[in-house]
C-alpha cells in the first residue's frame, strides 16, 4: 500500500531539479493569523522518516524516505500548493512522486504550532491515507529565519536523484545554474528567497534529448545546511509546469 509515500525526497529519473518552495499558487490568508511556514521533520504513521518545508506563501515540500546515520535516504517528493491556514490548522493539496516514477493525488491537513510542530494526514484519491507527527528542524541543523547566503551554494555538487540518476549542477556565485545529471544537461538559476528566509527560489531548463522533458523550465526550491562529519548537504526539489513529475537532486560535499 502507498501509505504516505509522502514527505521525504527525491523522484523520477528525468531530473526535475529545484527545491522546496518556487512556483505554484500562493496562500490566501490574512497576515494577522499564524503562519505554519518553516521547516519541521518527522515521522509518518508507516514508519518512513520525513523532512517538511512550509512557504511563506501556502507551498510546501516535502521529502520521505529512511533515516540513517542522520542522513535521508529519499524514496519520493511531495509538494502542496494552494495551501491555506486559520491559525491552527493548514490544509493543502498535494501530489506525491514515489521514486519508481508513480504519481498520486491528495489532501494534508495539518495542525501546528509555528515554528514547533506540524501534525496531520494525508487522504489520496487512490483511498489510502496515513497521518505524520513532526517537530521543528533543530536550529543547530538548519536556521529557517536566517537569510539563504548564495555562497553556500555556489560551487560543485556531485549527487544523484531519487531514481538513481547521478550527475553534477555546478552553481556560481551569481546563482546560475548549470549541469548534467542522467545524460540530461541542465541550465537555470537559484535566487534567496526575497522573504529573507533560508530557502532558494530554483527554476532548471531541461536541454534536448535524453532528457525526457527537452525545452522545459521546471521550478522549485533549494535548501543548504550543514550535516554530520563537516559535510554540507544541497537539496534541491521541484516540478513540471503542469505539476505531472517532480523530482529532487541530493548533493553533499
Amino acid at each position: 500500500m502507498h501509505q504516505f509515500k509522502l514527505l521525504c525526497t527525491l523522484v523520477t529519473s528525468s531530473v526535475l531539479l529545484a527545491a522546496c518552495g518556487g512556483g505554484g499558487s500562493g496562500s490566501n490568508n490574512t497576515s494577522n493569523l499564524a503562519n505554519p511556514e518553516g521547516a519541521y521533520e518527522g515521522t509518518t504513521s508507516s514508519g518512513t522518516d520525513f523532512t517538511a518545508l512550509v512557504l511563506d506563501n501556502g507551498i510546501s515540500w516535502a521529502t520521505y524516505g529512511a533515516r540513517i546515520a542522520g542522513t535521508l535516504y529519499v524514496y519520493g517528493v511531495v509538494s502542496g500548493v494552494n495551501g491555506t491556514y486559520n491559525g491552527s490548522t493548514f490544509t493543502t493539496s498535494v501530489k506525491d512522486y514515489f521514486y519508481t516514477g508513480e504519481t498520486y493525488s491528495g489532501t494534508l491537513s495539518a495542525s501546528y504550532v509555528p515554528g514547533t510542530s506540524f501534525n496531520g494526514s494525508i487522504s489520496y484519491t487512490n483511498g489510502n491515507s496515513g497521518s505524520f507527527n513532526a517537530g521543528a528542524v533543530p536550529l543547530s541543523s538548519f536556521n529557517y529565519n536566517t537569510p539563504a547566503n548564495l555562497a553556500n551554494a555556489a560551487g560543485t555538487w556531485n549527487g544523484v536523484t531519487s531514481s538513481g540518476a547521478s550527475g553534477s549542477i555546478s552553481i556560481t556565485s551569481g546563482g546560475s545554474l548549470s549541469g548534467t545529471i542522467g545524460g540530461c544537461s541542465l541550465s537555470g538559476q537559484v535566487t534567496p528567497r526575497s522573504s529573507g528566509k533560508n530557502v532558494f527560489d530554483a527554476s532548471i531548463t531541461f536541454g534536448a534529448s535524453p532528457c525526457a522533458y527537452p525545452g522545459v523550465t521546471s521550478s522549485g526550491n533549494a535548501v543548504v545546511y550543514p550535516i554530520t562529519g563537516g559535510l554540507t548537504q544541497l537539496v534541491l526539489v521541484g516540478t513540471t509546469p503542469d505539476r505531472s513529475a517532480g523530482t529532487a537532486f541530493l548533493s553533499q560535499r
